[in-house]
């Protein structure tokens, strides 16, 4: 009994990322902003919930966005415009950003990534000494 549920497990598992990968996931839009202290990423994720967000940086500094999206529309299309599906997004990161001190928040269909400048090449001002 122990087998057959692991088994099924990693058949769950494996569905779950199926659905989440590349190949069937659609790219969401992106805009990308920057100020002194930090880099801010706004993802539309229409119909997305937090639980179903997956953010991770890899070996080759890329950070990756898989989203699910588990909205069904009530009642028979009439006409559509809207694209709901699922998401995967990649971005690489660069040495200006700080990999340690990344917040994600998710509202309202919209993912707000905020990564952090690292210290060293944030503006700063030298004063003169008299």
């Amino acid at each position: 009994m122990t087998t057959e549920l692991k088994v099924k497990d990693t058949e769950v598992t494996q569905a779950a990322e199926q659905l989440i990968h590349i190949d069937n996931a659609i790219r969401p839009d992106v805009d990308i902003h920057y100020t002194d202290d930090a880099f801010i990423f706004l993802v539309d994720l229409p119909g997305v919930q937090t639980g179903d967000v997956q953010i991770e940086i890899n070996e080759h500094n890329h950070l990756l966005l898989k989203a699910r999206n588990r909205f069904v529309a009530e009642g028979e299309p009439l006409f559509r415009q809207s694209r709901f599906a699922n998401y995967y997004r990649a971005f690489t990161l660069n040495d200006e950003m700080d990999r340690s001190r990344i917040e994600a928040k998710l509202e309202n269909g919209l993912l707000e990534l905020r990564i952090a400048k690292r210290e060293e090449v944030k503006p700063r001002r030298i004063e003169i000494q008299v």
